[in-house]
């Protein structure tokens, strides 16, 4: 396992990255667990998913690779 420290460094990066590189996409850390994070985004234009509101949420593993 991973020291815990150095992994919400990495996460924290990547969470700065995918924000700057997809505004389309709002992550919210969640507030008890920092590595429980939820993702919302829109269908895409021209499919049946237009317009349609999504959320996915995501689980960071202990394992996550460094």
């Amino acid at each position: 396992m991973l020291n815990k420290n150095v992994l919400i460094k990495r996460i924290k990066v990547e969470l700065d990255e995918i924000k700057k590189e997809f505004p389309q996409f709002k992550v919210d850390v969640d507030k008890s667990n920092q590595f429980i994070w939820y993702i919302s985004f829109k269908g895409a234009e021209n499919t049946l998913y237009a317009n349609e509101d999504f959320k996915i949420k995501y689980e960071i593993s202990n394992n996550y690779v460094i």
